[in-house]
């Protein structure tokens, strides 16, 4: 037996087994916080498929079919939410959104996400 198996079966001798209960439990607890985040990733999904749809009948061209057709240039998730910081807010009288991309600072530091932790780079 080498040494660190012996250390891994010393470790596990030592920790108390989990009751059936507690583990339904946080099995329990674990499930419904996958459900939470779930529903989450979809109002994301919903939220970004709205603006996009906006985006696209504001901007986009007419199409044969009666629809609208937007063509963006491709891009860098990574290389645009490390240099550029997106600001949304309402506009006057709360019928519009307003959206600014900002130039992050050089050397400024943050999670690139925009979060608390870019605002207090900033």
């Amino acid at each position: 037996m080498r040494k660190d198996q012996h250390v891994r079966s010393e470790e596990s001798k030592r920790r108390p087994e989990k009751k059936p209960e507690d583990r339904r439990r946080e099995l329990e607890e674990l499930r419904n916080r996958m459900e939470q985040i779930q529903i989450g990733a979809k109002q994301l999904q919903a939220a970004v498929d709205a603006l996009l749809t906006a985006v696209t009948l504001e901007f986009g061209r007419k199409c044969k079919d009666g629809g609208k057709r937007l063509e963006l240039p491709g891009f860098s998730v990574a290389e645009l939410n490390e240099a550029y910081e997106l600001r949304a807010g309402r506009g006057a009288g709360g019928k519009s959104y307003v959206l600014t991309a900002l130039p992050r600072k050089a050397g400024a530091e943050g999670d690139g996400t925009g979060g608390e932790k870019d605002r207090k780079a900033e």
